[in-house]
């Protein structure tokens, strides 16, 4: 399965990039959750387990790349994320960054799959201590087995932060989408908010709870997303974890994440 792929990728690069000289490791994020997504066309539902990691190395005084990758079970399949970021701090509260993220989508019983790569570029501001802003736009394709066939899809979006206390912050974000699909352009907009809720968790290891809702619009179907994931931070002992950039899913993928 792919999801051994994933597993082993990210444990491979993790103790390269520890042992070079000059790297920094500025923090981790391991996450556990599940959603559930319901749809307006149909009676189907997209529920599932995902598993994920992102981690933060600095290669310098101002330059880092950022790993991220999932891999996530649901009721009709299987899908797995792994996504490179590559940022360069010019001030210090403005992160800039380019991205790179491949998605593969493997459905029961369906010959080969679905498959997407994404590539754009990013920012993360800090405007304050409290809240933080991230703005991204990216371009790619995406192949389909089962009708061999590749499709052009451009994706851009933004999302804010703001933390209300120490232990909680609210999140908002949008995003848009385009994909040509043989001939047929597919728009996609997502709008969602989400609650986190922060505690020492076990012993002194900073635990996240995260609460989220996402509605998606499409030319192809509508459909609302619940979830709830549990964050483990790691390399970080401030009460407020390191932001991270978020992962950049294309269009085509919007209705099954």
């Amino acid at each position: 399965m792919k999801n051994q792929f994933l597993a082993a990728a990210l444990v491979a690069v993790l103790p390269t990039i520890s042992v070079a000289q000059g790297i920094e490791h500025l923090g981790s994020e391991f996450g556990l959750g599940y959603s559930s997504t319901e749809f307006d066309n149909s009676s189907d539902t997209a529920s599932g387990m995902t598993v994920s990691i992102k981690t933060d190395w600095a290669l310098g005084a101002n330059f880092g790349v950022q790993v991220n990758g999932s891999a996530r079970d649901i009721d009709f399949g299987s899908i797995q994320t792994l996504g490179l970021h590559g940022w360069y701090q010019i001030s210090p509260i403005v992160r800039l960054g380019a991205f790179a993220q491949q998605e593969n989508f493997s459905i029961n019983g369906a010959p080969g799959g679905l498959s997407s790569r994404l590539f754009g570029l990013e920012a993360l501001v800090e405007p304050v201590e409290n809240a933080s802003i991230q703005i991204y736009a990216g371009r790619g394709q995406s192949e389909a087995d089962f009708i061999g066939g590749s499709f052009d899809l451009t994706s851009y979006g933004m999302s804010a932060t703001y933390d209300l206390s120490q232990a909680v912050s609210g999140r908002i974000s949008f995003d848009r989408g385009s994909q040509d699909i043989m001939g047929t352009t597919v728009d996609a907009d997502t709008m969602g908010f989400g609650i986190d809720w922060r505690t020492k968790g076990l012993g002194n290891v900073p635990l996240t709870i995260a609460f989220d809702y996402m509605h998606i619009s499409s030319s192809f179907d509508n459909a609302d997303r619940i979830g709830v994931t549990a964050k483990i931070a790691i390399g970080n002992s401030s009460e407020t974890p390191r932001r991270l950039f978020n992962d950049r899913y294309a269009p085509a993928f919007t209705l099954v994440f």
